[in-house]
């Protein structure tokens, strides 16, 4: 079922491709600016422990193992004449393609990264690792093209705007 727009919160989401070893992509064909209207937010951390038994030991020792934060992001673009079809489209296009591989003659093959931020929440560094279109039975069409589509996006972090990694005494959590 449709939702109605007053529902649903505007936001700006921009993304930049920023390829490993060239750095980032011209920002004229690859700067992506959505007008979003956000329906979630997920941020999670998950840090990981390892356990290890000594002999003599009923209890383990437990040691910091590893450390991930990542962002789940639901959001609806929506198109209300040509032109804006047209644009989202076009970025919806560009955002897919930051999921696919990039071939280097000689040395094989790697992954897009991106500088991306979502409203002033926060700016990050990062990877898509899932980029999901939904257009269900109840999405109006107009012009042969959907006139919405929600939009599953899940980004692993990997360091901040500038290129750090988090460093718990160093880092802001949020912008």
């Amino acid at each position: 079922m449709a939702r109605p727009r007053s529902d649903l919160k505007r936001e700006h989401f921009y993304f930049w491709r920023h390829d490993p070893g060239q750095g980032p992509l011209s920002e004229s064909e690859w700067k992506l600016k959505f007008e979003a209207h956000i329906t979630s937010i997920d941020d999670s951390s998950s840090p990981s422990w390892n356990e290890y038994f000594d002999m003599g030991r009923a209890d383990p020792k437990v040691f910091y193992g590893s450390y991930s934060r990542n962002y789940n992001i639901n959001f609806m673009v929506i198109a209300l004449n040509q032109q804006e079809h047209e644009d989202n489209y076009n970025n919806l296009a560009k955002l897919g393609k930051c999921t696919m591989p990039i071939y280097q003659s000689g040395y094989g093959y790697n992954a897009p990264h991106i500088l991306f931020q979502i409203g002033n929440l926060v700016k990050g560094y990062g990877i898509i690792t899932n980029l999901t279109y939904n257009w269900n039975g109840d999405t109006p069409w107009v012009q042969e093209m959907p006139l919405y589509t929600d939009v599953n996006l899940s980004i692993k972090i990997l360091a901040d705007p500038v290129g750090i990694r988090p460093n718990a005494n160093k880092s802001r959590y949020f912008i």
